[in-house]
């Protein structure tokens, strides 16, 4: 039996999102080297969006946890939380880094002979080990490579310095949803008038650091999980309709598989929580959720989302020196894209059967529930 804490689906979620990331990066290699596979499919440039909503399922997801630990301790406990958050993220995140420097900073310059990274190991090492890597990709936008993909997991950890002490003070208020509601769009619009007064008021390197602190996807997704425990019956009611199920995941595919509202974030963000939302009752009208495989896929999408970088510069570098190899991919694209998603969750689940797992069974001990967030 799943105790109360767990919500149905939201890591076989992850792996949906997870992919998308990495079939973007993938139809960006290819790109590189001329080879204009569906390059234009909207699907294949959703990883950005993908992002954005595992902004929106982690703040989703510990808000949910949050606000039950609260009402049943009366408090927020800010050590539990910080640990927890420390032996999900930070094994795995220092690995890559050690990773992404290796590779990047010193395997690279020795075979090529010359550099790949835009800048000095001891600059960018620092805010790497301090969780800025979102400070280095606004300095340097090109020649990051593998590490490139980190400044989400800095966002996030950004974002957890303030958020237990927001939800200390806002969980007190009598309807607190109201309150992560207004904040996140407070949020939003100073995040819009600082992009659009760009460049006549902002240096280049602030305006695309503050870009990246994407804060109010986690705040509405920390609402609609205040929406969801506030308002269980017509929650409910989403999760357990099948013709609101197929009208929200209709919405859903719309999202991945279409330009038209890209440009609102509002409407984007809330159709992918109702999504969330709708998923997580007892059934559903596609019934893979909770599958074992897919709930496993999920389990290792933290290490899917580090490695699939990585994966890929040997693939590239076959494409680019091994003209055999370079003419079936360009005849058949596709086994690139299957060679990488292959290659990623064998990686990914090596990395979490013998690594990950031993700081997650360490988490246990300090988790109000099961479900990782």
């Amino acid at each position: 039996m799943k105790p109360r804490h767990y919500l149905k689906g939201l890591n076989s979620i992850r792996f949906i999102l997870a992919l998308l990331v990495l079939l973007q990066h993938c139809n960006q290699n290819l790109k590189s080297f001329d080879i204009n596979w569906f390059y234009h499919s909207v699907i294949l440039h959703r990883g950005e969006f993908a992002v954005e909503c595992f902004f929106m399922l982690s703040g989703f997801l510990l808000t949910h946890l949050a606000h039950l630990e609260y009402k049943e301790f009366g408090r927020i406990n800010f050590r539990s939380f910080f640990i927890r958050r420390i032996l999900r993220i930070f094994p795995l995140y220092y690995w890559a880094v050690f990773l992404g420097y290796l590779s990047l900073g010193v395997l690279y310059p020795y075979l090529m002979g010359k550099n790949y990274l835009d800048f000095e190991i001891l600059e960018g090492l620092p805010y790497h080990i301090f969780f800025l890597p979102n400070w280095i990709i606004a300095k340097h936008l090109e020649g990051v490579g593998s590490l490139y993909a980190l400044w989400s997991i800095g966002v996030e950890e950004q974002f957890y310095i303030f958020f237990p002490l927001l939800c200390s003070i806002l969980f007190r208020k009598k309807k607190p949803f109201i309150w992560f509601g207004v904040i996140a769009m407070l949020f939003l619009i100073i995040y819009n008038l600082i992009q659009s007064e760009y460049p006549s008021s902002f240096d280049v390197v602030y305006r695309y650091f503050f870009e990246t602190l994407k804060f109010h996807f986690m705040l509405i997704g920390a609402t609609f999980a205040l929406l969801y425990q506030r308002y269980p019956s017509q929650m409910n009611f989403i999760n357990s309709s099948p013709l609101w199920q197929s009208v929200i995941l209709g919405l859903f595919l719309f999202l991945l598989t279409t330009n038209y509202l890209t440009q609102w974030d509002i409407i984007c963000a809330s159709i992918f929580c109702f999504f969330l939302i709708s998923i997580t009752g007892e059934s559903h009208i596609i019934n893979v959720w909770e599958n074992r495989y897919f709930k496993y896929l999920g389990s290792i999408s933290f290490g899917i989302y580090v490695y699939h970088p990585l994966v890929s510069y040997p693939l590239r570098y076959l494409l680019e020196f091994n003209a055999t190899i370079f003419t079936m991919t360009s005849q058949y694209p596709i086994l690139y894209y299957v060679a990488e998603v292959i290659l990623t969750i064998i990686i990914a689940s090596i990395s979490y059967e013998f690594y990950e797992r031993r700081f997650l069974d360490m988490k246990k001990k300090y988790t109000l529930g099961r479900q990782k967030a």
